[in-house]
């Protein structure tokens, strides 16, 4: 599953990067939503069962980015979120020393404008994996290995705001819900995903 991990994230990037990096001639109005938008995210994820030991998760987003082609109602989103605990689910080894999760998902956004700020609802597809590692030290520097992982197409949701504090530097907040096949981690079956609470910083473009 990995090569189709790496091929999906190189679509998200190059798609992404062409939507976000040309930027209008000037900024959108506030008042406005605008037809681009680039944050990073951080806050809370509460993993989905079987994660048992380790189902409350730092999540940051590495990217987070929209864009409205132009005449169309809706703005195409892809996120890339990576979550993280110092704490295993209790199926895992008694070696093992943290967990994560990461989602990569494409979808849409319907934006509205409420005085300054831009709500939004949206829906898509997403990957979604887990693994379980250890870390061990060598040479004078600690390495990481991962003792199992999994990959499983699935679906998301999510509904935020973004409110901009000047044309273009914008704050917002996002819950988001995902869900999708099983994992086989260890020889049980883990479901991805779960629901996250998450702080953006970013731009309007």
């Amino acid at each position: 599953m990995r090569p189709l991990l790496l091929r999906f994230t190189c679509v998200l990037l190059v798609a992404t990067t062409c939507a976000c990096t040309a930027a209008p001639p000037e900024a959108t109005p506030i008042g406005t939503p605008s037809p681009r938008h680039i944050s990073y995210s951080t806050g809370y994820t509460r993993l989905s069962s079987g994660w048992s030991g380790a189902r409350d998760q730092w999540a940051f987003g590495v990217l987070d980015a929209d864009w409205r082609p132009p005449g169309w109602p809706v703005w195409i989103a892809g996120q890339m979120l990576l979550t993280y605990s110092s704490d295993t689910p209790d199926i895992a080894p008694g070696y093992a020393d943290f967990s994560g999760a990461y989602e990569f998902s494409l979808g849409v956004r319907r934006y509205t404008a409420v005085g300054r700020a831009e709500p939004w609802v949206g829906a898509g597809v997403a990957l979604l994996g887990g693994s379980d590692s250890e870390q061990f030290q060598s040479g004078g520097w600690y390495w990481s290995d991962q003792l199992d992982d999994d990959v499983a197409w699935g679906w998301y949701a999510d509904a935020g705001v973004q409110v901009p504090l000047t044309p273009l530097f914008t704050l917002g907040l996002v819950e988001r819900w995902s869900d999708g096949a099983d994992l086989d981690l260890f020889d049980e079956d883990v479901q991805p995903g779960g629901f996250s609470v998450l702080a953006l910083i970013g731009s309007r473009l």
